[in-house]
């Protein structure tokens, strides 16, 4: 980071990729290099491969500093590497599930569960989004077919997407004493 003045000097910057941020109101200016890797993963003992063998992770086909992934972690924790190599580059915080990632930073704690992990390989910023799968979804309440609280009308799972459910026809009754709810598993535990 630096200030550039009005009317000031030319700046020298060396050949190379570059992601270049610079303020009209202040003169500031940063100038980071972009690293291209062949490869960044997530390791550390709650990953499938713990400490000895990096999890690849997928690089965006529009930004190559992006990566994301689908897998399920324990707990403990992790770091991302850059081309199975810890000396070629690795990152970590102590945030969770979110935060900014430093190199050779602190291990990144991890809670156990299935989560899509994203990651940017040139500003450290990370998510690791919790996925939760049900395994039945259904409508229930005196609106439904059924006309109780007790039974489920099963919804089908789009086979294409784990999170949308469908009912392809359905008669409901209406009015005021006749309504209806959705609830993952049969259960109250998680419903909308």
């Amino acid at each position: 980071t630096d200030t550039a003045m009005v009317d000031g000097d030319t700046l020298d910057v060396p050949a190379g990729r570059w992601l270049i941020e610079f303020s009209t109101e202040t003169g500031i200016y940063t100038f980071t290099e972009i690293e291209i890797f062949g490869s960044v993963g997530i390791i550390g003992d709650a990953t499938p491969g713990g400490w000895d063998v990096d999890t690849d992770m997928i690089r965006s086909e529009t930004d190559s500093s992006q990566w994301s992934l689908r897998l399920e972690l324990l707990d403990g924790e992790a770091k991302f590497r850059a081309d199975d190599d810890w000396l070629v580059a690795n990152w970590g915080a102590g945030d969770f599930p979110t935060g900014v990632a430093v190199r050779d930073g602190a291990n990144i704690p991890i809670t156990a569960g299935e989560y899509i992990v994203d990651f940017n390989s040139l500003s450290g910023e990370y998510n690791f989004k919790l996925l939760i799968v049900y395994d039945s979804v259904g409508l229930i309440g005196t609106a439904t077919p059924f006309g109780n609280w007790d039974e489920d009308y099963w919804m089908t799972q789009d086979p294409n997407d784990e999170d949308q459910w469908f009912i392809p026809s359905v008669a409901l009754s209406g009015g005021d004493q006749n309504e209806c709810k959705f609830r993952a598993e049969g259960d109250w535990i998680v419903n909308w």
